[in-house]
C-alpha cells in the first residue's frame, strides 16, 4: 500500500524538526524525535561515506559528535531541506531524502 498524504507529511515534518534541532544544537529535543529502535542512515556528500546509527540516544549523540568535529574545523552548517523524496513507507518503516 502506498504512503498516505498523512504519512508523507509526518515524515517530512520529522525531517524538518531534525534540521531545526540540529541547527539549534538541541540534541535533547532531537533524541525525542526518534523511537528507541530507530535507525538513522546518512551519506555525507562531502566525502561519500555512509554511516548508520541505531537508537534515539545514539542518533542524537552521533549528530552532536559530528557537530563538534565540524565546528572544530571551522565548518558551520545550516540545513535547508528541499527536494523532499519519500523513497518508501511501509508500516512503521520509511526512508526519505531531502
Amino acid at each position: 500500500m502506498p504512503a498516505t498524504i498523512e504519512d508523507r507529511l509526518a515524515i517530512e515534518e520529522l525531517v524538518t524538526r531534525y534540521a531545526w534541532c540540529s541547527d539549534s544544537r538541541d540534541f535533547a529535543a532531537m533524541e525525542r524525535l526518534f523511537a528507541n529502535d530507530a535507525t538513522f542512515a546518512v551519506e555525507l556528500l562531502s566525502n561519500g561515506t555512509r554511516s548508520e546509527v541505531a537508537g534515539a540516544k545514539e542518533i542524537a549523540a552521533w549528530v552532536e559528535k559530528r557537530h563538534r568535529e565540524e565546528f572544530a574545523l571551522g565548518h558551520i552548517r545550516r540545513h535547508m531541506t528541499t527536494n523532499f523524496l519519500l523513497d518508501h513507507c511501509h508500516g512503521l518503516n520509511a526512508s526519505s531524502r531531502a
